[in-house]
């Protein structure tokens, strides 16, 4: 596992990778928070992958504490 080195995905590909998401055809999970933050809400889970297919960038790419790579997408 030392060779592994880490990388900043473009800002293509992670939107490719998010419109794959909305089409089904990479697998997308919703933590306990985002579920429980999307009843509060009243957002289901169309109304997420709508934005993630056809919404845009609103916060850039970004690494977050634990070195996860984000963005935020709004519609």
């Amino acid at each position: 596992m030392k060779n592994i080195k880490p990388f900043k995905p473009s800002e293509k590909l992670a939107k490719q990778r998010l419109k794959e998401a909305a089409q089904g055809k990479r697998r997308l999970l919703f933590s306990p928070h985002a579920e429980l933050r999307m009843r509060q809400r009243k957002i289901g889970r169309r109304q997420v992958l709508e934005t993630l297919g056809r919404g845009t960038v609103s916060e850039p790419l970004h690494q977050d504490i634990h070195g996860d790579w984000r963005c935020n997408i709004s519609w």
